[in-house]
């Protein structure tokens, strides 16, 4: 077997750089083991330099390498699986080394790393699903609304902040802000959504491929990597302070009980229109939304092949 470790080093704030050392001992370690109950492969790691990068280096490794293993967060695995998508083939690794590291979670993959690279050796393949909003392809989430605010004002305070305070002045910032948009739903919502046809003013929108969202919230916590569905959760028409008292509902999973606010289902695809502006946040990357743009959503089922 051949691994290529494509490692994004400004991941978890700098501190995955020092990941690559940690990938290279833990191969020298193995060597030498011998309750060893695994193949040693051929392995080569590679640093990804810029934003996008890591979708080159998968999309070129991809016929030449038996796994390619992203090694940082949610970003970076979207990075690879679009590389290996474009490429159309290659099997995906994936290393958590980020900050939320939700799709890892989704996937049940250990945080230690030694732990994570000896589940990798011991593992099989099978198929994941990927999503595409309006064709930007996400693995673990695609958002819109109050939580794509946040995110965005996050990455903007990021530059000049580089702690978990980014996170918190982002959410005030975004929180004193924010202005719901008015979306027009589709007439055919299967009935557990309700709401078909509404005009409704939209606080959160989550469309989840798995369960775990915006850096460990279960905002769907039956959601699947593999299932063939989409998981989604539309909170509209709710002000702001009652927002704030739903968010810590989320962590005991009582939100989807405020029917009022809330609707969950599952469905292969979802299209709404924006009537205000708004922004897309797909996997962790913000895509502006403008006014009277539509909003397309859907599942693409097991067409990623992955090692875990």
């Amino acid at each position: 077997m051949r691994y290529l470790y494509i490692v994004n080093p400004a991941a978890n704030g700098g501190k995955a750089a020092k990941t690559p050392e940690h990938i290279r001992a833990f191969y020298q370690d193995a060597e030498n083991d011998p309750n060893r109950s695994w193949e040693l492969p051929e392995y080569e790691i590679q640093l990804t330099e810029a934003p996008g990068h890591a979708t080159e280096l998968a999309q070129a490794a991809a016929p030449n390498w038996d796994v390619v293993v992203a090694v940082g967060g949610d970003g970076t695995v979207n990075e690879v699986c679009r590389g290996l998508i474009e490429a159309k083939q290659g099997t995906l690794g994936v290393i958590p080394a980020g900050t939320g590291n939700d799709m890892a979670g989704g996937l049940n993959l250990p945080k230690n790393l030694r732990e994570a690279l000896v589940q990798l050796h011991l593992g099989h393949e099978h198929p994941l699903d990927y999503g595409l909003a309006n064709g930007n392809v996400f693995m673990n989430s695609a958002s819109v609304g109050f939580d794509s605010l946040v995110a965005h004002h996050t990455n903007q305070i990021k530059l000049k902040v580089r702690s978990h305070w980014a996170y918190v002045i982002g959410l005030i910032t975004a929180l004193v802000s924010f202005r719901a948009p008015t979306v027009q739903l589709p007439e055919n919502l299967p009935e557990r959504a309700g709401w078909g046809g509404q005009k409704r003013d939209l606080c959160l929108l989550a469309v989840c491929n798995g369960r775990f969202y915006g850096g460990g919230f279960e905002i769907l916590p039956d959601a699947r990597l593999d299932d063939g569905q989409l998981d989604i959760c539309l909170i509209t028409n709710i002000s702001k302070l009652r927002l704030l008292s739903l968010l810590p509902t989320i962590f005991m999973h009582t939100h989807l009980r405020q029917r009022r606010y809330v609707r969950a289902w599952r469905g292969r695809s979802l299209t709404l229109n924006m009537l205000g502006s708004a922004y897309l946040c797909v996997d962790g990357e913000i895509i502006p939304l403008e006014r009277g743009e539509r909003v397309d959503f859907q599942i693409v089922p097991g067409a990623i092949k992955l090692r875990s």
